[in-house]
């Protein structure tokens, strides 16, 4: 649907950063029609901190606090809707210019825009839910996506009724032992921006309490 939109642009990668779940972007420098581009997306928290410029009526201005304001709420508005929202911001490349660190080529980006995508939950995966409950099976979500959007999909699951206590991953990391089995005896939690090694301590601990 892209291609068809924005037509067939061919471009030759130079040099790829790839995703890591720490800084949850990537970023590409691309040469297209004779020029050098670095293109980001990722998580739109950490795309947006890497940006000086904002796209707007067709041309880049400065990502002022008000823009910024407007671009987490159309963000939110996505995530809301449980969907997972990427970010995606570039800048032109200077003739010379050095690009041998991320840091270097991640700087003073040109906020692009969002998208957002629907991964629906399957169809059975409410009626599991009811049996694992009737079974006294407690269920916990632990996931790498944003906070909204893990509300959202809970709710719309029916994993939890009410607010639940939601623990994103920069919060987790400041948590001790005792902390952590304090929030895991709590009725309904949802672990959020979580990385493969904080998924791995939470499953630990609760394998030790078992």
């Amino acid at each position: 649907r892209a291609r068809e939109v924005l037509k067939n642009r061919p471009g030759e990668r130079v040099r790829e950063f790839p995703f890591d779940s720490e800084r949850k972007r990537m970023s590409t420098v691309t040469r297209m029609d004779g020029r050098t581009f670095v293109l980001t997306k990722g998580a739109p928290e950490s795309v947006l901190s890497v940006c000086t410029g904002c796209r707007k009526d067709g041309g880049p201005v400065p990502f002022d606090d008000a823009l910024r304001q407007e671009a987490t709420r159309l963000f939110h508005t996505l995530m809301d809707k449980g969907l997972r929202v990427l970010a995606f911001a570039e800048r032109e490349v200077l003739p010379g210019e050095d690009l041998s660190s991320m840091n270097a080529a991640e700087r003073d980006m040109v906020f692009a825009g969002f998208i957002g995508l629907e991964d629906p939950p399957r169809p059975e995966v409410p009626d599991a839910l009811r049996k694992c409950r009737e079974a006294g099976i407690r269920i916990i979500m632990i996931t790498g996506d944003a906070s909204r959007t893990a509300v959202a999909i809970a709710r719309e699951i029916g994993l939890v009724s009410g607010d639940p206590d939601v623990v994103e991953g920069a919060d987790f990391a400041n948590l001790s032992d005792a902390d952590l089995r304090a929030v895991l005896g709590k009725p309904e939690v949802l672990f959020t921006r979580m990385t493969p090694k904080y998924k791995l301590r939470v499953v630990n601990i609760l394998k030790d309490e078992g």
